[in-house]
């Protein structure tokens, strides 16, 4: 039945191996830990999560610490959307030139 075409019979040969990989990578679990989302919201639970992976970076999943290290980025930095403004300083101004 193959012996005419030789690629056919590799496809037949390979296919339940290629169906059992994708099969076995839609099967993974989601992350343990809270969402990126999540952590963006509630910054108390940032900076436990920030303090765990400080203190228990083995136990911990890199995806999380990973979520948890973006959140505090944006939450500090902002969205970006807005213009850096500094504001004047009183007493710190060059002093006014003279003339003479």
């Amino acid at each position: 039945m193959y012996a005419s075409n030789p690629s056919v019979f590799l496809i037949a040969k390979r296919l339940p191996l290629m169906l059992g990989f994708a099969l076995l990578a839609g099967c993974q679990g989601k992350a343990t830990g809270p969402t990126y989302e999540e952590m963006a919201a509630d910054h108390a639970l940032t900076r436990q999560v920030l303090k765990q992976c400080r203190e228990h970076r083995e136990s911990m999943s890199p995806d999380t610490c990973t979520a948890a290290a973006t959140a505090e980025n944006k939450w500090f930095m902002g969205d970006g959307k807005t213009r850096y403004t500094p504001t004047k300083i009183r007493g710190l101004d060059p002093p006014a030139k003279t003339e003479k």
